[in-house]
């Protein structure tokens, strides 16, 4: 799937894989505000399923700490990034084509 994206991930080199991941823009990374822009222009580029790990919040802090990153992340995605998000992707998506 991600070689059909155009990203050269070779699953017997995982450092180089990861490396590739995270500068074609797979991974989200950031602050709150950040993460949450990032998975809506996922979704405004038609991503249907996204995978959101907090477990670095949840060992470093604790399982209440956690959860409030994951309603953080959600309430921004909801209330700010949507258009902001659309108008990114479609400049994204030119870009490929």
């Amino acid at each position: 799937m991600l070689r059909l994206a155009g990203i050269p991930a070779r699953v017997e080199d995982t450092w180089s894989a990861a490396g590739a991941l995270v500068g074609h823009g797979v991974m989200a990374f950031g602050d709150a505000d950040q993460v949450a822009c990032q998975l809506a222009r996922y979704h405004a580029a038609g991503t249907g399923e996204i995978v959101r790990g907090s477990g670095d919040v949840l060992l470093a802090e604790s399982p209440a700490a956690a959860l409030e990153d994951v309603r953080e992340i959600a309430t921004t995605m909801r209330n700010s990034c949507n258009d902001e998000a659309v108008v990114e992707s479609e400049r994204e998506t030119e870009h490929w084509s």
